[in-house]
């Protein structure tokens, strides 16, 4: 059976059965929404920029669980003000895991190549001096990811779960598209869709490989036309 990797597009099409699934920020509110059998390993792959006081975005963890959290980009020094916001929120989980910037630069470029990695942020369009800061940062492997250099949570979910090797193929990323319809990728907030060229050009580049090409399936008919990652023959919408 497939793992999902599921993104907060609305209404997003997933295979009728998995045995394991991703949770993408606030996507977890779809939970309740899913046929999850008690067999299926819950997964939640969150920024840590959810999990701040008084953030509208905490609202959402309100209740729900996880067997593994997974805090993307947060510093150690925080790990006690995490917690106790969550145990605030009622959230419940088995197992976390903290995910430092510099560990999700070092997974992007292990997966798709530090060269892949280097091009990727060299064509981005804007300015000499930005590109240069983002080459050096990526070849250092610093993890400082500027602003300028920022792939969706979805896609790196994936590439943390290609990097682990986590379950078995394929991989199918839903609720992840390319236009907008007010989710990630709105048009209309220019801190946002920074994702877009940089997840295409990541899912591009798996496309490309050999090794991932034929495991990463896409249930978004316009990502898959986009990526040349191949649709999941069955999906239903949520």
């Amino acid at each position: 059976m497939p793992l999902v990797i599921l993104g907060s597009k609305p209404e997003p099409a997933l295979p009728e059965q998995f045995d394991k699934i991703f949770f993408i920020n606030g996507s977890i509110s779809n939970k309740s929404k899913l046929n999850i059998n008690d067999d299926v390993m819950i997964y939640h792959y969150i920024t840590y920029a959810m999990i701040k006081k008084d953030h509208t975005a905490l609202n959402s963890l309100q209740g729900e669980s996880s067997h593994k959290l997974i805090i993307s980009g947060g510093e150690s020094s925080k790990l006690t003000e995490y917690l106790t916001l969550l145990e605030e929120n009622n959230y419940t989980f088995e197992e976390i895991e903290l995910l430092t910037r510099k560990e999700r630069t070092k997974i992007t470029n292990q997966v798709i190549g530090k060269s892949v990695n280097l091009k990727i942020a060299i064509l981005r369009k804007g300015s000499i001096r930005n590109k240069l800061i983002n080459v050096i940062d990526l070849l250092k492997e610093n993890g400082k990811e500027r602003a300028s250099y920022n792939p969706s949570s979805a896609v790196k979910a994936l590439l943390y779960v290609l990097y682990n090797k986590i379950g078995t193929a394929p991989y199918c990323l839903c609720g992840v598209g390319v236009v907008d319809d007010g989710h990630c990728y709105n048009k209309g907030l220019s801190f946002n869709i920074k994702h877009l060229y940089y997840d295409l050009s990541i899912l591009r580049a798996l496309a490309q490989n050999p090794a991932y090409n034929k495991q990463i399936l896409v249930t978004d008919e316009l990502l898959s036309e986009s990526t040349n990652l191949p649709c999941y023959p069955v999906a239903v919408k949520v």
